[in-house]
């Protein structure tokens, strides 16, 4: 992978339970790697779920593999402000040198 084409940084998050002081569960997202990365958008779409109107966005985030994080869909990147949901991981070429997350931005 071209050291180049990494032009952002983006946090790898991962989701927590915590407990409230009312004794509630509620989730918490921390941060278990900041890294480089090239962010692709690749389309957006419009649509009506719950009698609202909602945005899609779907992306293609590449980045340098990392065997350490064991990286599932249940985690999220965080690109600035905006937040992506994983829904695919992709070992490109299957030497675990680089991977591409396919991910989806709620826009509401």
């Amino acid at each position: 992978m071209r050291a180049g084409k990494l032009r952002h940084v983006v946090e790898l998050q991962r989701s927590a339970t915590a407990i409230d002081s009312h004794g509630d569960a509620i989730a918490t997202w921390s941060t278990i790697a900041t890294v480089r990365a090239c962010v692709w958008p690749l389309s957006g779409r419009e649509f009506i779920a719950a009698q609202t109107q909602q945005a899609e966005l779907t992306a293609r985030i590449e980045i340098r593999a990392r065997p350490d994080l064991a990286l599932t869909p249940k985690d999220r990147v965080k690109w600035g402000t905006r937040l992506f949901d994983i829904r695919h991981i992709v070992d490109l070429g299957g030497r675990g040198v680089e991977w591409q997350l396919l991910v989806t931005e709620r826009i509401q």
